[in-house]
């Protein structure tokens, strides 16, 4: 339990690494734009960094026995299944989507959604008919759910995506953000649930050895970050 642990601290502080190299975009008024391209105030950036504050706040060990200790890392990893979070930049999430091809009238699932921004760029720029995002971290799924609240095209899952089973089956693209780990723990469920011709694209990670040889790689200019595309059968 206590490498697994140290194995989910190493995956943030590389996650974090990733994060430093997409710089966010900034507008006209110096606030950070959002996935829609309208400049976000204080208040949504305060909700937007959430996030960071929730997982730190988990590992403290500020006053507190080895006894609570322990039940915080036992509540993090639950929340972490398969990464930990980090938002991905808006220029990154753009490129994955792109890169997938994603057209109008297509079904999209993002295998830890978090926040949901992956989705509601897919339906506000790309015309994907149905976004759907699992996401095991409750406050996650309360922001994502928030920020698409309106549109019947958005739907997040409380749920473990591991069993997105159902779900991958009607989709045209999937987009993972997840670790090395994770990669190779979805990918038996990618392998039999996607239909032929349906892409995935992996935002820094790759998949296990298998079926690297599958992928087309691009490396983002400025950032220097690396996606993935796959084409099923995987």
């Amino acid at each position: 339990e206590i490498l697994q642990a140290l194995s989910h601290v190493v995956e943030i502080l590389v996650k974090l690494t990733t994060l430093a190299r997409q710089p966010e975009q900034k507008g006209s008024h110096g606030g950070t734009r959002s996935l829609a391209g309208n400049v976000c105030h204080s208040s949504v950036l305060r909700h937007q960094r959430a996030p960071h504050v929730h997982v730190c706040m988990s590992l403290s060990y500020h006053s507190s026995t080895p006894h609570e200790r322990g039940g915080r890392w036992a509540r993090f990893i639950a929340r972490t299944r398969l990464a930990p979070f980090v938002p991905t930049a808006p220029e990154v999430a753009s490129r994955m989507l792109t890169l997938a091809g994603l057209k109008a009238g297509e079904r999209l699932c993002d295998l830890g959604c978090g926040d949901g921004r992956l989705l509601r760029l897919a339906v506000a720029e790309h015309g994907a008919c149905r976004a759907t995002g699992f996401e095991l971290d409750a406050m996650l799924v309360r922001i994502a759910r928030e920020a698409a609240a309106g549109d019947p095209r958005v739907s997040i899952h409380h749920e473990d995506a591991l069993r997105a089973g159902p779900v991958l089956c009607e989709c045209d693209v999937v987009t993972l953000f997840l670790s090395t780990r994770g990669n190779a723990e979805v990918l038996p469920l990618l392998q039999s649930s996607l239909k032929p011709g349906a892409r995935v694209v992996s935002n820094s990670w790759e998949m296990p050895p298998a079926i690297q040889a599958k992928a087309t790689a691009v490396l983002m200019k400025g950032s220097g970050v690396p996606l993935y595309l796959y084409e099923a059968p995987l």
